[in-house]
């Protein structure tokens, strides 16, 4: 028993040292700033740029809700065929960083592209998936016995009007707020298009002019819009209120019957535009240079010139995935049971993953400089950056594993007489394997991509693809950008599958099958 406090008792110190400390000093610098907002209400600039990301989130969140809900229905309710290739385009979708989407429609669309609509566009082809996962999960959860007893002899549109959506209102309202708070915390896709949103000004005072104080002022109307908005969420109900009382074992199937083929030509179509195109006008882009076809060299220039980057992106993101996994675990079997403590984590890693990657690298600049400027100049700085930003990840999944498993199973295992290795190794682990292993995967993708935070605090030497890509478009040929782009593409897909295949190896699980 002592053992095992003396490791949880290193992983907390480590937790809350390098990981918990920066959010609680960001935050802390924000209250001591509250007596001057009037500065910042005063200042019509600042609130122009503000009133424009809310309305960048606004239309995103409509647009998103738009095209959604009838792609949820479609594939978790009905009898739609193809659904498992509509599902892996869908995660493909959500894999794709804004930045590389924003650079692809402007390959084919140009300058009409650009601006409020276009960010709008874009962001929400990128973000719809959210919602159909969310809320067709909670679709598939009514049991059949739920919307019989309901609507009685009714039709199905009476199931769909009275039972399925009224019954998936809180997955609805979730993945809007989750929806509205990526795109309006946005930089990538806003920077890339032109839009001038308030994450592109905070990113600009720390980039360009290297104003902190500024910056830390100016980032505290987006840290107290994430807080209030979870507020809001879980003032209204969160998810844990509602009950399908069931397991959704028996769900019930709607036959479309005649509109088969339209839903399918629309799951298609949405498919086509969201990841296939854009997808496709970068490799055609790609293997062009100054007008004339260049077939491979492109790439050839991306591997003599990015190959650091590429082995610096998979390594920081492996790093920070490997060390979220573990951590994340172990913070939760320590506070599972204390759930107002959990809940102040949970709350403050979620806040971290929805407000701009800016003010994440602004938090480890003004801590770590002050507390260890060693740290804060090697490429360590930058994996704490992704760990704090994605942190949220891991902890929900080990969360939710907890969660699904009965708690005699954990309590029984306690009062056995193994030790806490074997009981960690052959009851625990075992156990939630499959929510470790999502989490990892979640993590590794968002921190392969990860584009802000790496900008603010990555130091010489430790450049990323992201980082190769964002400097190569302001100055460099299509053709190069679009090539670094699919590296990124080829290089995350390439790792997942390994990793899929590794753990595979090792949890005997298929992690796809376990996702949808």
């Amino acid at each position: 028993m002592r053992g095992s406090r003396f490791i949880l008792q290193i992983v907390l110190s480590v937790f809350l040292l390098f990981l918990l400390a920066p959010v609680i000093v960001l935050y802390g610098n924000s209250l001591v700033y509250i007596p001057w907002l009037t500065g910042f209400s005063s200042s019509t600039r600042h609130l122009d740029l503000f009133i424009n990301s809310i309305r960048l989130g606004s239309a995103v969140t409509l647009m998103s809700l738009f095209v959604g809900l009838p792609a949820a229905f479609l594939l978790y309710k009905t009898d739609m065929p193809y659904k498992r290739f509509f599902k892996s385009l869908l995660l493909l979708t959500l894999a794709v960083p804004p930045y590389m989407a924003a650079i692809s429609w402007t390959n084919l669309l140009g300058g009409g592209i650009m601006g409020f609509w276009g960010a709008s566009f874009v962001l929400s082809l990128l973000l719809y998936p959210l919602v159909v996962f969310i809320v067709g999960r909670s679709m598939s959860q009514i049991d059949v016995g739920v919307e019989e007893s309901a609507v009685m002899a009714k039709n199905n549109l009476s199931i769909l009007r009275k039972i399925v959506f009224p019954l998936s209102t809180p997955s609805i309202l979730f993945s809007a707020l989750i929806v509205f708070m990526l795109s309006f915390s946005d930089f990538g896709v806003s920077s890339f298009l032109g839009f001038n949103s308030y994450s592109v000004d905070v990113y600009s005072r720390l980039s360009a002019f290297y104003d902190v104080e500024s910056a830390a002022f100016y980032s505290i109307p987006l840290v107290f819009v994430s807080f209030g908005l979870f507020l809001l969420f879980l003032l209204v109900g969160g998810e844990g209120r509602y009950s399908f009382e069931g397991s959704g074992v028996n769900t019930k199937k709607i036959m479309l019957g005649k509109l088969k083929l339209p839903s399918t030509l629309y799951l298609f179509f949405m498919s086509l535009i969201a990841f296939v195109v854009p997808v496709f006008s970068l490799f055609e882009t790609s293997l062009f240079l100054n007008g004339g076809f260049k077939g491979v060299e492109n790439y050839l220039w991306v591997f003599d010139t990015a190959s650091s980057a590429i082995y610096n992106s998979v390594i920081f993101a492996l790093s920070a995935s490997v060390f979220s996994m573990l951590t994340g675990f172990f913070v939760v079997y320590a506070f599972y049971k204390r759930k107002l403590t959990y809940c102040f984590i949970e709350l403050m890693y979620a806040i971290c993953f929805l407000v701009p990657g800016s003010i994440v690298g602004l938090s480890l600049v003004l801590f770590w400089n002050k507390l260890s400027p060693e740290i804060y100049g090697t490429s360590a700085i930058l994996v704490l950056g992704y760990i704090v930003k994605h942190m949220i990840f891991s902890l929900k999944a080990s969360f939710l594993g907890f969660e699904m498993v009965e708690k005699g199973v954990f309590e029984s295992a306690e009062l056995k007489a193994h030790s806490w290795f074997h009981k960690m190794k052959s009851i625990y682990v075992p156990l939630i394997s499959k929510n470790i292993f999502l989490g990892f995967l979640l993590t590794f993708i968002f921190c392969i991509r990860e584009l802000e935070t790496s900008l603010i605090v990555y130091p010489p030497g430790s450049t990323t693809l992201p980082i190769s890509i964002f400097i190569l478009y302001h100055d460099g040929p299509p053709g190069l950008v679009s090539a670094l782009s699919i590296t990124l593409l080829a290089t995350m897909f390439f790792s997942l599958y390994l990793l899929k295949k590794t753990a595979e190896a090792f949890l005997s699980f298929n992690s796809t099958k376990y996702i949808y």
